[in-house]
Order: C-alpha cells, then sequence, then structure tokens
C-alpha cells in the first residue's frame, strides 16, 4: 500500500501524530527487494574479479601481472563506490546496507584466500630466499611501512595477543599429548621436534617480534591512537561544535561580512604548511550557504561559496609564492621546510620550470602538498599568472568539497513538523564527500606519477641543479640527531624508566582508543550544525563530552603527556651524542643503525 506520509499520488510527503518521521523506516523493509534488484551486478563483479585472477594464472610470468592485480583493486574500488551511489540514491538505506556490506566482505575474504592458494609457494620462497618476482616487488614497496602497520597493530590487536597465545598453549599441549602418540606420522619433523610450550609458529613470531624496533613501533602506537582521537573528537564532535556557533554568531551578519570572516580565518589556515584547503572549503560550503541562501537562493549561495573558495585558494596561493618564497626564500628554515634539497622537490622544480601550461607542471600544482609547492615557485622567481592558470583545476576538489559541507547544513534542517527539510542531503552530501575523496587522490596520485617520471626520464637535469650548500649543512645537523636518536632509542639501551614511561603511554592510549571505539555514544552528547550551544548543552560547549568521554581524554592526556617525556629524554640524549661526532662517526653509525635487526644493533653496542 501506499505510506502513510504520502498522498495518493505520491507527490506529496506530510507528517503527523499518527504518521511521524519515524515511518520513514519502513524503506528498511525493501532490502529482499534490493537484494534482487542488485544480484546481476553483484554476480557480474564476482565473475570479473575471477577474470582477473584467471587472466594471472594463464600465465604467471606475465611481466603485466603486476598491472593485472592492480587492475583487481582499481576496478573493485570504483565498482564498489557506484554500486553505493545508486543503492544509497535507490533508498536502500544510509550508506552501504548490510546485504552490500556482507557481499564486500565475502568477496574480499573470497579473494584472498584464493591469492593465498595462488601466491603460497611465492610467500614461501621469498620467506626463505628473499628473491624478488611480484611478492618481492609487493614486499619491498611496503618495507618502510613495517613499523607503521605494526604500531597499529599494537594499538587495535593487543587485547587478542593472550588469548592467542592461550590458544597456542592449548594447541601445543594437544599435539604433545595425542597427535604424537596416535598420529605421530601426520606431523612435521619440525613440529614433532619442538619442545616449547607455545606451537613452533607461534615461537617463531615471538622471536620475531623480539627483534622488533620497540620504540618506534610503540611510539607509532600512540600516534595512531592520537589521530584517532583527533578524527573522532576534535574534527568531528568539536569542529560540529564550532560551525554551529559560527553559524549562530553569523546569522545576524550580512553575507559581505561573514566572506572577510571566512577569508580570514582560511587565510590563517592555508599559511600554515601542515594544513590543506579541504577543511577551509568544507567551512565554506557550511558558513556562506547558511547566511548566503536568504540573499542568492540554495543554489546561488552554493555556488557563491564554490567562487569563495576558488579565489581564496588563488589569493593564499599568491601570497605564499610572493610573499614567503618570494621574500623568505633565502631563509635556511624555509628551505628547509620546503625541502628543497631533496629528490623530489627537486624533480617538482624541474617540472614547475617547463614554459607554458604542461601536464606535469599542472599535476604538481595540483595535487603537491599546497605550502611547499606555491613557495617553491617563489623560490624560482617563477612568474604568477601562468601559476595561478595552471592551479584552476582545483576547482574540481573545490565544488565537491563544498557541496559536502553544504548538504552537511542542508541535511541538519528541519520543517515545522519536524521532518528533515531536505531528507536527500545526507545521502548527497555522502556522494560529494566520496567523490572529493577520489579527486583528491586522482590529483596526489598525478603529482606523485609526474615527479617519478620526471626521475626517471630526466635525472640528468635534476642532478646539474646544485644543491644548497647551507641548506645541505643543516639538514646534515639533523640527520646526525636522526640517526642519534634511533642509537640511543634501541630497547636493550633504554633505561627501565623511560621504557616504563612509553609503555604506560600505549597502555593508556589504548584505554583512550577502545573507550571512543566501542562507547562513543556514551562518551559524547549527540550534537548537529543546527543546534544551540545555550539551548542544548546547557551553554557551555563543554558539555558536549560526557563522563565517560572525559575519562577519555584524560587517558589520551596523560599517553601524550608520557610520549613527550620519553621523547624530550630521547632527544635531549640524542643532541649529546650528536655534538660528540664527526663526520665519520656519522657514517658509522648510520650504517649501524640500518642494519636488519634491533638484535644486530645491540650485538654492535
Amino acid at each position: 500500500g501506499v505510506p502513510c506520509f504520502f498522498d495518493e499520488d505520491y507527490e506529496y510527503v506530510e507528517f503527523s501524530d499518527q504518521c511521524t518521521s519515524m515511518c520513514l523506516g519502513v524503506y528498511q523493509a525493501c532490502e529482499e527487494a534490493f537484494i534482487i534488484w542488485s544480484f546481476p551486478g553483484l554476480a557480474a563483479m564476482s565473475l570479473f574479479v575471477m577474470g582477473f585472477i584467471s587472466k594471472y594464472l594463464e600465465n604467471p610470468k606475465d611481466p603485466y601481472a603486476n598491472n593485472h592485480i592492480s587492475a583487481v583493486a582499481k576496478f573493485c574500488g570504483v565498482f564498489l563506490f557506484l554500486f553505493w551511489i545508486f543503492a544509497s540514491l535507490a533508498g536502500a538505506g544510509e550508506g552501504l546496507s548490510s546485504s552490500l556490506i556482507a557481499f564486500a566482505v565475502s568477496m574480499f575474504i573470497g579473494s584472498a584466500i584464493v591469492f593465498s592458494v595462488v601466491f603460497w609457494n611465492s610467500l614461501i620462497k621469498h620467506a626463505e630466499t628473499g628473491g624478488d618476482g611480484i611478492i618481492g616487488g609487493v614486499a619491498h614497496k611496503i618495507d618502510s611501512y613495517k613499523n607503521v602497520l605494526r604500531g597499529l597493530f599494537v594499538l587495535a590487536f593487543s587485547p587478542l595477543i593472550l588469548p592467542y597465545l592461550l590458544l597456542s598453549v592449548v594447541n601445543q599441549f594437544l599435539r604433545r599429548i595425542c597427535t604424537r602418540h596416535y598420529c605421530g606420522e601426520r606431523v612435521p619433523d619440525d613440529e614433532f621436534e619442538h619442545k616449547g610450550c607455545f606451537t613452533l609458529v607461534v615461537t617463531k613470531q615471538i622471536e620475531d617480534l623480539l627483534t622488533w624496533d620497540h620504540v618506534e613501533i610503540l611510539s607509532y602506537a600512540v600516534y595512531w591512537g592520537m589521530g584517532y582521537v583527533f578524527f573522532n573528537v576534535l574534527a568531528s564532535k568539536f569542529t560540529t561544535v564550532f560551525l554551529s556557533w559560527l553559524i549562530q554568531y553569523t546569522s545576524d551578519m550580512n553575507l559581505f561580512a561573514v566572506t572577510l570572516i571566512v577569508i580570514a580565518v582560511g587565510m590563517v589556515l592555508f599559511m600554515l604548511p601542515p594544513i590543506p584547503g579541504i577543511p577551509i572549503y568544507l567551512t565554506g560550503g557550511i558558513v556562506l550557504v547558511s547566511v548566503g541562501r536568504e540573499s542568492f537562493g540554495l543554489c546561488g549561495s552554493i555556488g557563491y561559496a564554490c567562487l569563495v573558495s576558488l579565489l581564496l585558494k588563488l589569493f593564499a596561493c599568491s601570497v605564499q609564492q610572493k610573499l614567503i618564497g618570494g621574500n623568505l626564500g633565502g631563509s635556511i628554515g624555509v628551505k628547509q621546510m620546503v625541502g628543497i634539497n631533496s629528490e623530489g622537490i627537486r624533480a617538482m622544480r624541474v617540472m614547475l620550470s617547463d614554459p607554458g601550461i604542461t601536464k606535469r607542471k599542472v599535476a604538481v600544482l595540483v595535487g603537491g602538498p599546497d605550502w611547499p609547492v606555491s613557495v617553491l615557485c617563489g623560490i624560482l622567481g617563477l612568474d604568477l599568472f601562468p601559476i595561478l592558470i595552471g592551479t584552476l583545476p582545483v576547482v574540481l576538489l573545490i565544488v565537491p568539497t563544498v557541496l559536502c559541507g553544504s548538504f552537511a547544513f542542508m541535511g541538519s534542517l528541519s520543517n515545522d513538523d519536524g521532518g528533515d527539510l531536505y531528507p536527500w542531503a545526507d545521502t548527497l552530501g555522502a556522494v560529494a564527500s566520496a567523490l572529493a575523496a577520489g579527486f583528491m587522490l586522482y590529483f596526489a596520485l598525478s603529482a606523485a606519477t609526474a615527479v617519478k617520471v620526471t626521475l626517471d626520464r630526466d635525472q640528468h637535469i635534476i642532478n646539474a641543479i646544485p644543491m644548497d650548500k647551507a641548506v645541505q649543512n643543516a639538514d646534515e645537523e639533523a640527520e646526525k640527531e636522526k640517526v642519534s636518536y634511533r642509537r640511543v632509542t634501541i630497547w636493550n639501551s633504554v633505561p627501565p624508566l623511560m621504557k616504563l614511561t612509553l609503555i604506560v603511554s600505549v597502555i593508556t592510549m589504548m584505554g583512550c582508543f577502545f573507550l571512543l571505539a566501542i562507547f562513543n555514544s556514551q562518551c559524547f552528547h549527540d550534537y548537529d550544525l543546527m543546534y544551540s550551544i545555550q539551548q542544548d548543552l546547557g551553554g557551555n560547549w563543554t558539555n558536549i563530552v560526557l563522563p565517560l568521554g572525559r575519562i577519555a581524554l584524560l587517558l589520551f592526556v596523560i599517553s601524550y603527556g608520557l610520549l613527550y617525556t620519553f621523547e624530550s629524554w630521547a632527544t635531549a640524549k640524542a643532541r649529546t651524542m650528536a655534538e660528540s661526532m664527526d663526520g665519520s662517526g656519522i657514517i658509522a653509525l648510520t650504517a649501524s643503525t640500518s642494519s636488519p635487526s634491533c638484535s644486530d644493533e645491540v650485538k654492535m653496542i
């Protein structure tokens, strides 16, 4: 039948006391029909994945095998993104429905099993010989990120380590008591001879864990937690409170005054090297649309926000290039922040020096880091106008980002009956967010690809660029401290008190992480853009944090304080060691700290 909130012609939506906005939940019952509707696409996707795998199996020595595997990942990502958009627009639920999630998980698990079977021998061979090939190539690419991933493992999965060890003990006990006596012929020789409390596999894993760079991994674990708190609390909860206050504060202002405020705040953020333009465009999409819709209408105010964001980006590039790069380009500190002597920046230098507008030049201007690229243009003394023209494609990133903020604002509006004024805004906001992420990733990959191609093809031009001696000397001093830091933080040489400090820092960060991840709704009040601090938080913005959330944030502060204490101690020790070294000492120390494992380093003491 017709849902109660529709008229007979499905033209108008009207809620009443007997038919509230909660009745929209009727669409949650469409899962079975959605599965039937989506099954051909799901089946086609599965066949495509199996087709790519079969393509590799056709000729495992195919030099383009890496491309086939890369194509699988790209195809799956694009297909899932498009499928999710259609599912959301069709009313299948908020974001991915449970059916799509189940399918995606099962498909990737199945693919992982197939790949494990296909590449098992290659994995074993690479582990034993360290050979090249496809597995060796992948392993080489991710080798520099091992400790980062290990830090994430320590933060997220440490509570599972104890049950895993207990399971291994039980497994080993059953093998020693039962399997050896009744099924001895089925037990491999190495397992049969193993006498430890844990299984042979777990014993090797423990031995490998002992060779880890514990200080670096534990530090990364804390940094992962800090990142999670930043995005889950600062970039989500507190930003929403700030924007709701800004919307209320500017609600009585004219559009011109609000535009000046947005430009001033945006310029301050653009002048900070680590800050990208995304949060600035997002803020403009919320604040300018909330004020400008009375003057220009909804569509007009969104277009106005896009125009202001683009002009703000170009103005920031001009200030960074002419004021910072042009006038302060002689500063060693500025050149160090840009990384003027690094291979990547030297390659960007070659690309930016191209006459006119070239593809690789545009890739760097749009996809490169905002602050270093603009400042580098100023240091090189490049003409401003061509640089600004080459920056214009950034509008492809600005528009969906502004739309994301605009749809977030529209989704928070309600009509007189208490229902959503724009019920489709959340879905389109998610689509705009995904498009912005897609363009940002594309621009970043384009810039990285352009740099790599330039490094390969124009290496002789890059080598001909003279090194900045003053920056080179400053970099050598920084490298001394970096290598000395690695040396003084070898786990066996760290004092027990400092070890305890770092371990407690990780434990408290884990407590904060799991409280926020599992009990998030009990840590913070529900708060939306159109809420009022005065009415919904009792006039105090800190009331958004509930008691459990205060405990989590207290653990966060304790963890950061302990990590800061450890790093201050290590930095002071490293600086003392660096000051006592000459050139030959730093070379020897660099060679020793690049050894395969921490255990090898300990033997060299």
